[in-house]
């Protein structure tokens, strides 16, 4: 009879019990077997706003239980699942719905969030998904060491939202933030973390400036400096190749495999891109207008701009499938291809072009090969991103830019006269092993890890010191040498 009582007076509660565990587990195998996960067992991005409020909803009913479970009637902190000695940031990100011109709302604002971007300027379509599911993602702002602004300004600027890029967009833009920051009661004591990787996106980094100083932190696709970092890469192989899983090292029909030695590659040096007059091609001008032997290189350009075209650069082009060595193409090779002769090769050569880098060195590393740069001096490597956690003067070779300007095919055959086959080895495997702390989509990525470090580290003055929130770093200085570096030491 007592055991009757008993139960009697719990089994409601019981089943309440019961009927909320199953509704969640039924809701998240829904989300994540339909939207997150492919055949191949990776998450994917964050397929859309319904998407993002479903998990927030189901978050905040499970801390509220949390909270009524304990006693306290408040949110429980998570707990923070980095292993010891892993140096873990904890990070507040803002709810989406609190920005509906990115994630939309019932009256139809929002991005599509859906489409594969591409790969060399959308690396921050990755990055939504890797913080929401992060194990240091904290959702007690008072915990947070790091804030995050969930705000889609690249699909913005590429027309990939309901709003239209302009004054309208970016003043209700500046209301969010705002309207967020003032809610959150920890503005301007941490600091705030936007992404914005496009080139076209920098208009809003002029008004939001205002807004985040003198706590803001911008995160794009290259450069670092007061109160700026770099975001990392997506490479070619987040959509095509190898990296994603850990067992599979082959990559389309007919690639090549991402880890075979120097000897079994067929090309010793490859160069694949664009070229005009400006001054920031200059490199690429003096190689293309080269003479001299560079065994077994494949270096090909194409001129896109039709008025460069009619210019006389004294450029040859090639002539037939087999001549590949510093000719211009009538037609742009496509990334995948580009990413297949890569694997080909021993060296990928980062010639510089409207910045001071591109996807060319992710790539080049994605593919195995050793990478060389063209410098005026030791700091020009400073732009690149997370230096604290890649070691980036271990594993780029340099040339001094007067002396590749001076003669760019012995220059190159001078690197590869000075690199031992073991040397040449042993940087190929520091770019297969280092390129996890920079994609985003690699098999177990550190970039969102290196990203937060980051975030907390890269100075930051008052606003009124340093020229605005996101003030970019100043131009190299002119050449003043000539040696060759080929970086053999740490």
């Amino acid at each position: 009879m007592r055991y009757a009582a008993a139960l009697k007076r719990t089994w409601p509660c019981s089943l309440a019990r019961v009927a909320l565990a199953t509704v969640i587990v039924v809701l998240f195998f829904y989300l994540f077997s339909v939207p997150f996960w492919h055949g191949n067992g990776e998450l994917s991005r964050l397929s859309s706003s319904h998407v993002a409020w479903a998990l927030e909803s189901v978050h905040g009913k499970v801390r509220a239980y949390r909270g009524a479970r304990n006693g306290t009637g408040k949110r429980e902190a998570p707990m923070n699942n980095a292993k010891q000695g892993e140096n873990p940031v904890r990070f507040y990100l803002y709810p989406f719905d609190a920005f509906p011109t990115s994630w939309g709302n019932h009256s139809g604002n929002g991005c599509d969030h859906k489409r594969v971007g591409d790969v060399k300027h959308d690396h921050a379509d990755w990055v939504w998904n890797a913080l929401y599911f992060h194990p240091w993602r904290t959702h007690e702002p008072k915990l947070a060491e790091l804030a995050v602004l969930p705000i889609s300004f690249d699909l913005m600027a590429n027309g990939r939202c309901v709003r239209r890029f302009g004054p309208e967009t970016t003043a209700l833009i500046v209301a969010e933030i705002s309207a967020a920051l003032n809610r959150s009661g920890i503005f301007p004591k941490v600091r705030h973390l936007v992404i914005a990787n496009d080139f076209k996106s920098k208009p809003f980094m002029k008004a939001i400036d205002p807004v985040l100083a003198p706590a803001g932190v911008w995160a794009g696709m290259e450069g670092r400096g007061e109160c700026r970092t770099s975001l990392g890469y997506s490479t070619v192989n987040s959509v095509y190749l190898s990296m994603r899983d850990p067992n599979h090292f082959k990559g389309l029909p007919g690639m090549s495999i991402f880890s075979r030695p120097p000897a079994q590659r067929r090309y010793s040096i490859t160069f694949v891109g664009q070229l005009d007059s400006r001054k920031a091609y200059q490199d690429r001008v003096a190689l293309f207008q080269s003479n001299g032997s560079i065994p077994a290189a494949h270096m090909t350009t194409v001129i896109m701009n039709p008025l460069e075209r009619k210019k006389d650069l004294h450029l040859r082009y090639c002539t037939s499938t087999e001549d590949v060595d510093r000719c211009v193409l009538r037609k742009r090779t496509s990334r995948v291809e580009t990413q297949r002769l890569m694997e080909q090769s021993n060296y990928t050569l980062c010639l510089r072009g409207d910045t001071l880098g591109s996807d060319r060195w992710v790539n080049g590393m994605a593919a195995g090969t050793a990478l060389i740069a063209v410098v005026d001096e030791d700091k020009d490597l400073d732009w690149l991103p997370f230096p604290d956690a890649v070691p980036w003067r271990s594993l780029v070779i340099t040339i001094q830019r007067s002396t590749f300007r001076r003669d760019p095919a012995a220059a190159l055959r001078q690197v590869m006269k000075d690199t031992s086959t073991e040397r040449l080895a042993e940087l190929q495997q520091l770019s297969r092993h280092y390129l996890a702390d920079l994609d985003w989509s690699s098999y177990k990525s550190r970039a969102v890890d290196n990203l937060l470090r980051e975030a907390i580290s890269v100075p930051c003055h008052p606003a009124d010191l340093r020229g605005g929130a996101f003030a970019p770093a100043p131009p190299a200085p002119e050449s003043t040498g000539d040696e060759i570096n080929s970086s053999t030491s740490g």
